[in-house]
């Protein structure tokens, strides 16, 4: 067996070799970038050793050190060239750039060797002491290997995988706790504004437990130093950590918001709950702002659609947004498959809410349509507290319409957490009843007969 591995050590150090090099594929794979850059990474490493050794007589630790740089700049720049791309199309640009590399090498003349490569690079010498082709040679490319494996396997499997999982839509939570929104799997049923995150998932493994170790660990903190420079900035909140102890899930965007009347008895305890400097979206510091905000945005766009010569890019920048609308249209004209979180009919995809009743839950768009996923049934708790009776919130509203009854449109002014008295709630419904352009409605709605107010 002895006299097997002598005889095939050239083929083990190559074998061991190409470990190294499909570690730099794994690598991007797991954080979801399908990349072949590290091949050509590879080969233009190896040439600059090989050269800088083997014609300018360069140590070869300072050979491989100054490899490494130059792959590095290079790999650098050619990054900021495929930034915008992803899926197949930075696949193709990276199998592009080792194509490069390869025609370089093989027209290289006498720099490269041409076809023939680089022969007789001289051995590995580590201070002063050459490293012996054969079994020591072969034993420091096992320990290389093992190195970098055991960095791969770490980052992978261990805690500093929160700050590796960083290359690959949309979740703020993800981003706070060390995740980018794109290196994680994860989904979030329920109905419009009132949807539960039940499955959140980063390297095939429940990232739950994450969540958990931020809110043991970091967010105190948080809610300490964190100031929003957005209205809607909540999700990681004190309100929204203190919900998810109350349902065992985490709640989801404008989730935030609902919760219970103590979120919302004062701009006091919005600040407690939601945070400086506005106490969330739903407070007298924060709407006004938002609308101000929204006018000025649809301003914007209405001189921009009016302006033949603006450009959309210098307006609102070359960054794509994390909005679903344009790609789920894409998704239904050009057929480019996606997974959309979408309002649908339920028609049996959330357990528990009737057939007709629109629910948000995952779904595959393209030329087929939107075809919702089925998904497991959420927790009674969340159920009953929240997403049945928001059903029955709007079959009391349907109800109001089809019978014309004001009072019902004041229970839902009462029920709402920004009402403190009872007289506020009539004066407010009066107003919107006033308003420019709700003349019909305020004709519909009536109160009963001998209502007293």
């Amino acid at each position: 067996m002895i006299g097997w591995y002598e005889a095939n050590l050239v083929l083990i150090e190559a074998t061991f070799l190409n470990f190294l090099l499909a570690l730099s594929i794994q690598v991007p794979l797991r954080l979801g970038v399908f990349s072949f850059a590290g091949v050509g990474s590879y080969g233009l490493g190896a040439y600059t050793a090989a050269i800088l050794t083997l014609r300018y007589d360069v140590p070869a630790f300072v050979a491989i050190g100054a490899a490494v740089l130059l792959a590095a700049v290079v790999g650098y720049l050619f990054s900021l060239l495929v930034a915008r791309l992803n899926g197949l199309y930075l696949a193709m640009a990276t199998i592009a750039f080792v194509l490069i590399i390869a025609v370089l090498a093989t027209n290289g003349g006498e720099l490269t060797g041409g076809a023939n490569g680089l022969p007789g690079v001289p051995g590995l010498a580590i201070l002063g002491l050459t490293v012996p082709r054969g079994w020591p040679l072969l034993l420091a490319t096992w320990g290389i290997v093992a190195v970098a494996g055991l960095i791969a396997w770490r980052l992978a499997a261990g805690r500093l995988r929160l700050t590796w999982h960083v290359a690959r839509e949309d979740e703020l939570a993800a981003q706070t706790i060390g995740l980018d929104p794109n290196s994680i799997t994860w989904q979030a049923p329920g109905l419009n504004h009132n949807i539960w995150l039940t499955h959140f998932i980063a390297d095939g493994k429940d990232a739950y437990p994450l969540i958990d170790e931020w809110i043991e660990t970091k967010a105190e903190e948080y809610w300490r130093t964190h100031v929003a420079t957005r209205t809607h900035d909540i999700q990681m909140s004190r309100g929204a950590v203190h919900q998810y102890h109350l349902y065992g899930k985490f709640p989801i965007g404008d989730t935030v918001r609902r919760g219970g009347w103590w979120y919302h008895n004062s701009l006091e305890s919005k600040k407690y709950w939601f945070g400086e400097p506005w106490g969330g979206p739903d407070t007298e510091l924060a709407r006004p702002l938002f609308v101000k905000n929204l006018e000025e945005r649809i301003a914007q766009m209405t001189r921009l659609a009016n302006d033949p010569k603006a450009s959309m890019i210098e307006a609102f920048g070359a960054q794509k947004t994390r909005e679903q609308q344009v790609p789920i249209i894409d998704g239904l004209v050009n057929n480019n498959e996606g997974y959309f979180q979408v309002n649908v009919p339920n028609k049996g995809a959330l357990p528990g809410i009737p057939d007709d009743v629109v629910v948000e839950v995952p779904a595959i768009v393209n030329q087929k349509g939107i075809q919702p996923i089925r998904v497991d049934p959420l927790p009674a708790k969340i159920m009953l507290e929240h997403v049945l009776p928001e059903w029955l919130d709007m079959e009391r509203e349907l109800l109001a319409y089809k019978t014309g009854d004001r009072s019902m449109l004041l229970w839902d002014v009462l029920e709402s957490h920004q009402t403190k008295s009872y007289q506020q709630a009539v004066e407010v419904l009066d107003e919107l009843l006033k308003m420019e352009g709700h003349e019909e409605m305020a004709e519909h709605y009536r109160f009963p007969k001998n209502w007293l107010g």
